[in-house]
């Protein structure tokens, strides 16, 4: 995923905020050099923790709102394997997220968002 550094990251501080085609995120910067606020770079990210299913805001099923919150990952649910796992796909990007319970029927290209406060950002080298 292309992303726009908001911020410097350096000795103090390795939180970074970045634009993405689809808003602000947040995380960790897992780079082995610091970034400079303005500069572009292709990150995979990922997110550490596992979810529940009830951590997913599904498409048509708005159940609990996240008026104000920062950090919303939003995609589309691309795949689930049998392990639970599910592949998000986000712009042109996929993540793979770690889920506890089982998926509801048809998740399967589902929309959804999802509040990430434990993203790390990887950088690609591409």
């Amino acid at each position: 995923m292309r992303v726009t550094a908001l911020n410097d990251t350096g000795q103090t501080s390795q939180i970074l905020t970045v634009s993405t085609g689809s808003g602000k995120l947040q995380g960790v910067w897992m780079g082995n050099y610091p970034m400079r606020a303005g500069e572009e770079v292709d990150v995979e990210l990922e997110i550490r923790r596992p979810r529940y299913w009830s951590d997913l805001v599904l498409e048509g099923r708005r159940r609990k709102t996240f008026d104000g919150a920062e950090n919303l990952v939003r995609g589309r649910i691309a795949e689930v394997f049998a392990d639970g796992t599910v592949v998000l796909r986000i712009g042109t990007s996929i993540v793979l997220l770690e889920m506890i319970d089982d998926p509801p029927r048809e998740a399967v290209g589902t929309s959804v968002l999802l509040r990430a406060d434990d993203l790390e950002f990887y950088p690609t080298g591409i």
